[in-house]
């Protein structure tokens, strides 16, 4: 996307001390088709190789930075349960338990982790 595009030229340019990215194609098919649909996980599978490429961009242009990457997928969610409708996909809110699943996942890169 131009998004993942923008950032990996920023980064190359080494201007900004901080980056966010964010992809909404996760968040969407998470809504549309529920969270372990072949859409969604289709979906996860480009974002997890887009946060490998900035990864890569960063290990070899910014070995002189200590710097900390985060790969944060969107929010927890749930199929049907209590009050749903047992169609509904891709819902939160609930405040139960598969609503607060969310993985993140950082890594620490440069001389001084």
């Amino acid at each position: 996307s131009q998004v993942n595009a923008k950032v990996v030229q920023l980064i190359l340019e080494d201007k900004y001390d901080v980056y966010m990215v964010y992809n909404g194609n996760y968040d969407g098919n998470v809504h549309a088709y529920g969270p372990e649909d072949s859409h969604t996980l289709g979906e996860l599978r480009i974002n997890a190789h887009m946060f490998a490429q900035i990864w890569e961009t960063i290990s070899e242009n910014w070995k002189d930075h200590r710097t900390l990457l985060g790969f944060c997928p969107d929010h927890g969610c749930h199929l049907g349960g209590p009050g749903l409708e047992d169609d509904e996909v891709g819902g939160h809110g609930l405040d139960i338990p598969k609503d607060r699943e969310i993985l993140h996942y950082f890594t620490a890169l440069g001389e001084e982790n």
